[in-house]
C-alpha cells in the first residue's frame, strides 16, 4: 500500500463522490467526475469499471445498457467503437478509464470498483495496474471489489496497489465469511454497506490495521453512525451532506 495514501486515509476524513456527483450530473460520466473533483471538501471519487467485448476498460456500473441508454444490450457484448457511439441522458458519453486517468489530479483519491458480471472481465486487473503505473497513480488509487479473488489477484500482480474489499450482509454466516475473506485476500481497506456494520465488525477490521470507508452514506443519521464508529470516510451521492 502507498505510504502517502495510507497517511491521507488515516489523517483526514475522506469523502468520495459515488460515481462522481450523480445528483448534479449523470453518474460515471466525465461531467459528473469533474463536478465532484471541483468540490473542495471532497477528497476524490468512486467509479465502476468493466471490460468491453474488445477488452477496453469501460467506466459503467450496470451490466446492461437499458437503465441509462434504453438499449437492451450488455457492455460485454459490444466493442468500444459501438459503445462510443451510444449517448446517455443529456447526450453523455460512456468514458474509458484511460480518458479519466490520463489527466487525473495527483492530489485526489480515485476508487476504482471492478465489476464482475461475466467471464469477459478476465484480465481486467492487469490492465488497470498498467494504467496506474503509466499515469503514476499509486498514491491516489484504491481498487475495490466485492470479490476477494479479484483483491487477491491485484495484490499478487502488484503488492504496491492499494486494495479494499467491499461488503454487504448476505446471510446469517456473512460475518464468518467476511473474516475468512479478509484473511485470505489481505486487502488494505474495507468498504462496508453502512446499513450492516456494527462495533464488532469494525473492531475486527481495525485489528487488521485496515482503513474503513462506508458506502453509501447520504443521510445525516448514517453519517453520525460513521462518526460513532470512527471510520476513515464515506462514499456519498449527497453533495449537501453536512460534514463536521
Amino acid at each position: 500500500m502507498s505510504l502517502l495514501l495510507s497517511k491521507s486515509l488515516n489523517k483526514n476524513f475522506v469523502i468520495l463522490g459515488h460515481r462522481g456527483s450523480p445528483k448534479e450530473y449523470l453518474e460515471n460520466t466525465m461531467p459528473s467526475f469533474s463536478c465532484a473533483l471541483d468540490k473542495p471538501n471532497w477528497q476524490g471519487i468512486e467509479l465502476d469499471v468493466q471490460l468491453s467485448k474488445d477488452n477496453k476498460i469501460i467506466i459503467f456500473h450496470d451490466e446492461n445498457l437499458n437503465r441509462l441508454a434504453n438499449i437492451n444490450l450488455n457492455i460485454s457484448d459490444l466493442d468500444y467503437e459501438a459503445i462510443n457511439k451510444i449517448r446517455l441522458t443529456e447526450n453523455n458519453m460512456i468514458p474509458l478509464l484511460s480518458d479519466l486517468l490520463k489527466n487525473y489530479p495527483q492530489n485526489k483519491i480515485i476508487n476504482i470498483e471492478i465489476k464482475k458480471y461475466s467471464t469477459s472481465n478476465k484480465g481486467i486487473e492487469k490492465k488497470i495496474i498498467y494504467l496506474i503505473k503509466k499515469y503514476n497513480l499509486y498514491d491516489s488509487c484504491i481498487i475495490s471489489s466485492f470479490y476477494p479473488q479479484i483483491i487477491k489477484k491485484i495484490k499478487t500482480l502488484d503488492s504496491k496497489v492499494t486494495t479494499a474489499l467491499l461488503w454487504t450482509r448476505i446471510n446469517f454466516f456473512s460475518k464468518l465469511i467476511l473474516s475468512l475473506n479478509l484473511w485470505w485476500s489481505k486487502p488494505d481497506g474495507f468498504h462496508p454497506n453502512i446499513n450492516f456494520i456494527d462495533k464488532n465488525i469494525i473492531k475486527m477490521v481495525k485489528s487488521k490495521k485496515m482503513f474503513c470507508i462506508a458506502y453509501t452514506v447520504d443521510r445525516t443519521v448514517d453519517l453520525e453512525k460513521v462518526y460513532e464508529l470512527n471510520l476513515n470516510g464515506i462514499v456519498t451521492n449527497n453533495h449537501n451532506l453536512k460534514i463536521k
